[in-house]
């Protein structure tokens, strides 16, 4: 029997949780609450500079999962700017280890002469 889509994507949240734990992350899985997506997990500024806001897409269709993933964090970062925000997309058949982190370039590569291009 199918997974539904809901309980296949908290599955793929508590993936990366565990993933993410496991190296010495601490996280939290963000429950829905109101009309503002907080994204899936959030980790407390620790390792790195800033908080991390994370986004899990999980769909047998990798290309729609990327496209959701890109469009998710665009969001996240007008509302979260001070933190890093990515979207974690599932491979399917693939450990997390494997999965792709999708973010901005601006945000990755920011400048270092002056205005942006």
């Amino acid at each position: 029997m199918p997974l539904n889509s809901n309980k296949k994507g908290r599955e793929a949240e508590n993936r990366v949780a565990t993933f993410l734990r496991v190296r010495g992350w601490e996280c939290e899985l963000v429950r829905l609450a109101g009309t503002i997506d907080r994204g899936d997990i959030w980790t407390p500024p620790q390792h790195l500079e800033t908080a991390h806001r994370l986004e899990v897409k999980n769909h047998a269709n990798i290309v729609t999962a990327l496209n959701e993933a890109c469009r998710d964090v665009v969001k996240l970062n007008v509302l979260f700017p001070h933190e890093t925000c990515l979207g974690v997309v599932a491979r399917p058949g693939k450990s997390v280890s494997e999965w792709y982190a999708v973010r901005q370039m601006k945000d990755v590569f920011t400048d270092h002469v002056g205005d942006s291009f």
